[in-house]
């Protein structure tokens, strides 16, 4: 009975540890990388040549953004 009960704690924790890396991990991977990829690419693709070629010469991605282009790509 211990066991069996340990056992099912031990899954539910694993569980919890998996759903929880899930909302952290891929939840905020989307929320900040795909979403922001979309806002600022897809936005700017939008925009007029000249809107666009302005804010690429404005555009120096800090570190964050670095790792929001990573976690598109990969």
């Amino acid at each position: 009975m211990a066991d069996g009960l340990r056992y099912g704690m031990a899954r539910r924790a694993r569980q919890r540890r998996l759903t929880y890396g899930h909302a952290k991990g891929l939840t905020v991977g989307h929320a900040t990388g795909l979403t922001y990829g979309h806002a600022t690419g897809l936005t700017y693709g939008h925009a007029t040549r000249s809107q666009k070629q302005n804010f690429l010469n404005q555009f120096s991605p800090s570190p964050l953004q670095m790792l929001n282009l990573m976690l598109i790509v990969v």
